[in-house]
């Protein structure tokens, strides 16, 4: 609830704060050819895996395999828990230079963080009603972010400020097999650090390397069921705080306005 109204607190702020430095951008520098960037950036995640959830599988009995059954002899699975990563997202990002070196910047962002897997062997026999699957699949952190943007050189800044953080995913459950996922989603305040690189420094056109660090704390996940095929809870995901932070590496390009 909290996340949820300064969300809107920041989307309001950020409309409200660009339009006041552009006019306090244009008041001081009426004759300055660009006072607004605007980047479309690719990115790769280095940190911020699931091994939270991992932990709280475990401590919920969802390490089973589901080729532990008798007459499973050339069946094959992956140790479970596993989290398939998947560490692409985007960026948007638009700027406004209130006065030399110094200016504001909006920021969205979508990294993916994967799917993770769980299973509950129920026992030997190999039943429908006795094993239970669970799966929390494209979990996905979503970025509201309204910083500081410091420049030493026309080529380099640095940005701190606040964002509000959305993660969502989806949950499928069942024996052999999933039933249709149920979507979830959950957030949270927290803190947005960046740095970069535009080049060439003064032209309309330019590429932008940079770097983020974003510091969303601990999400709440769970309890959830772990489900046989005919619907009946065989044990839990447990109540999980469940870190996210992570480092993402930016490449894009950008226009000045």
């Amino acid at each position: 609830m909290i996340a949820e109204f300064m969300k809107r607190v920041i989307a309001v702020l950020m409309v409200v704060s660009l339009v006041v430095s552009d006019a306090v951008a244009r008041k001081a520098a009426p004759r300055e050819k660009h006072g607004w960037e605007l980047t479309i950036n690719g990115g790769y995640r280095f940190s911020g895996s699931a091994s939270d959830l991992e932990s709280a599988m475990i401590v919920g009995r969802l390490n089973g395999s589901p080729c532990g059954d008798l007459g499973q002899i050339f069946c094959y699975s992956v140790d479970l828990p596993y989290t398939d990563q998947n560490r692409l997202g985007y960026t948007v990002t638009l700027s406004r230079e209130i006065k030399p070196r110094l200016g504001l910047q909006a920021v969205y962002g979508s990294t993916q963080i994967g799917s993770t897997s769980g299973y509950y062997d129920g026992g030997d026999l190999g039943t429908q009603s006795t094993d239970a699957a669970l799966e929390i699949n494209g979990m996905k952190v979503t970025t509201y972010g309204l910083v500081a943007r410091f420049n030493p050189t026309r080529l380099i800044y640095f940005s701190l400020g606040p964002a509000v953080y959305s993660l969502k995913f989806k949950v499928s459950t069942g024996g052999s097999g999933y039933s249709p996922g149920v979507q979830h989603h959950s957030e949270r305040l927290g803190l947005l650090a960046g740095a970069g690189l535009t080049v060439p420094a003064r032209s309309a056109v330019f590429v932008h390397l940079g770097v983020q660090y974003r510091l969303t704390g601990a999400f709440d996940v769970g309890p959830i069921d772990a489900k046989n095929r005919q619907g009946e809870v065989l044990t839990k995901l447990p109540l999980s705080n469940v870190s996210l932070n992570h480092l993402i590496f930016l490449i894009g390009l950008g226009i000045r306005i």
